[in-house]
């Protein structure tokens, strides 16, 4: 087999690695801000040991990121540039980490997941007397690995139950354990394989120091639960690590406070920090040169001109009523237009979108700068209109179409002083309140047909052909109810803030409001 065949021609250790050092392997709008705040609090709790961060390519760190890192101590490694010289037959997320471990140039490292906050200094784990008898500490994820788990057999182990590893945190001392790390990178390398049968990367490391009967030393402590967090602890038993794996820090702040994480409000300094000194992608995102159509479009001189257009039916009235009653509790008066059912005799969705482009056409002789699409089933931020005016992407005549509800679309660019999300076109869904300029309004209308599906899908895809589409963050409408009305999944906006106010006034035209 191909296993017992690369165990065979392992190679011996190289040398020529020096010292102790950190890795960190993240970057892109997802992780780079949980590693700028792990990275910050290690120097804040008095780690002088040098960093790396990791990445894969200049789309996940540019010379900018670089550059706000570089007075910590820390050196950003392309490793798509490393590969040029160590050729790895896949080389993605998961496969990066130990990748990172085997090229660093550290003799002792801490691999540290980039959402992975360290609540004191772990220099001392290097002289923790199982990692010295050992020189590899690795530590509990919350399930055992099965004796009936197939992945013994397939490895040729003799099957047990035991603890399987958590990677967020690694401590490995690489000329002790030079052998079992490069097997655990030619598991990585089968990720296609391997990755059917295990979680990730994490079993590589387990399988290959079983595999290779490479000793390693584990914290007796099991992982912590907090919410959202995975807390390790140091063979003493005291907390060393805060893995929070499913809350990362996020530009905009959109985290939950969770009881009981340690540093939080340090923590949330370090993302306002970053918040105000980079600019999370926007200026890759907005230097495209706009499509022709968007070309006249003016930036407005007084308040923005925005008509609204209802989607709705006769049987949801009472429905509709009570969302018409929080639009205008919201402080909408502009002209509203309300499309009732006319197409019959297709599916739910089809009749849907015939009626929602009849209900654009006829938004468009209002003369409006701007057309707002609203569904009939909603809850509004108590500034909805306010906020709308004081919108610096909106205010600088940017938009082609934008959002109000974000039920958890892929992000491409965050400006957290503007409160602006990019976010991907073709991972766009739910219609609940689009804003179109007149000018993409009537380009979608001209090429409705050439994208199939309902307006939720069809106008983003459109619209992008003009431009980088917005999203205001954090959402000022929410969708009420508990299913969907034609069929589809119901969704909700995690991040729906129902009294957030903008602080600039409307009445300032070209102003961005600090709020």
């Amino acid at each position: 087999p191909a296993l017992e065949q690369f165990i065979r021609a392992l190679p011996a250790y190289p040398g020529g690695f020096r010292g102790r050092g950190i890795v960190i392997c993240g970057g892109g709008l997802k992780y780079f801000p949980s590693a700028w705040v792990a990275i910050r609090l290690l120097r804040r709790l008095g780690c002088a040991l040098p960093i790396q961060l990791w990445h894969l390519g200049e789309h996940e760190v540019n010379a900018d990121m670089a550059a706000l890192l570089a007075p910590f101590g820390v050196t950003c490694v392309d490793a798509t540039r490393v590969r040029a010289k160590h050729p790895a037959r896949i080389l993605n997320g998961w496969e990066l980490k130990a990748y990172a471990l085997l090229h660093c140039p550290f003799q002792e490292v801490l691999l540290l997941d980039a959402d992975n906050v360290p609540v004191v200094n772990p220099e001392y784990l290097f002289d923790a007397p199982p990692y010295r008898r050992t020189g590899a500490i690795f530590w509990p994820d919350l399930r055992d690995l099965e004796k009936s788990h197939p992945i013994w057999r397939i490895c040729g182990l003799e099957p047990r139950r035991e603890r399987e590893f958590e990677s967020g945190q690694i401590v490995l001392h690489k000329r002790k354990c030079w052998r079992a790390l490069s097997l655990a990178m030619w598991f990585n390398e089968q990720s296609d394989f391997f990755y059917q049968h295990i979680h990730g990367d994490k079993e590589t490391f387990h399988l290959a120091f079983r595999k290779l009967e490479r000793p390693y030393a584990m914290p007796a402590k099991p992982v912590q639960r907090l919410e959202a967090t995975m807390c390790q602890h140091d063979f003493r038993g005291r907390r060393v690590f805060q893995h929070r794996n499913l809350d990362k820090w996020d530009l905009l702040l959109r985290n939950q406070r969770i009881k009981g994480f340690r540093f939080e409000d340090e923590c949330r300094e370090f993302v306002r920090e970053l918040g105000g000194v980079w600019d999370g992608f926007m200026s890759a995102h907005e230097k495209v040169r706009p499509h022709r159509a968007m070309r006249r479009a003016e930036i407005p001189r007084g308040p923005v001109s925005i008509a609204a257009c209802m989607i709705s039916c006769a049987q949801r009235e009472p429905l509709r009523a009570d969302t018409l009653r929080a639009l205008a509790a919201a402080g909408w008066s502009g002209p509203l237009h309300l499309q009732l059912e006319e197409h019959r005799g297709g599916t739910s969705a089809e009749n849907l979108t015939a009626d929602a482009r009849r209900g654009l056409e006829r938004s468009l002789a209002t003369r409006a700068d701007y057309v707002l699409l609203l569904e009939d089933d909603l809850e509004f931020n108590a500034h909805f209109h306010h906020n709308l005016q004081c919108w610096a992407p909106l205010r600088a005549g940017a938009i082609t179409l934008a959002g109000f509800y974000n039920p958890g679309h892929r992000a491409l660019a965050a400006d957290a002083r503007r409160h602006t999300l990019i976010v991907e076109p073709t991972a766009i869904y739910g219609s609940q309140a689009m804003l179109l300029s007149r000018a993409a309004l009537k380009y979608a209308l001209r090429h409705w047909d050439e994208v199939a599906g309902p307006p939720d899908l069809k106008l983003p895809r459109l619209a992008a052909r003009l431009g980088p589409i917005y999203y205001h963050c954090p959402s000022l409408v929410q969708h009420v109810g508990r299913k969907s009305t034609w069929g589809g999944s119901f969704h909700q906006a995690p991040d729906f803030d129902r009294h957030w106010k903008a602080g600039g006034p409307a009445s300032l035209p070209g102003t961005t409001p600090d709020a």
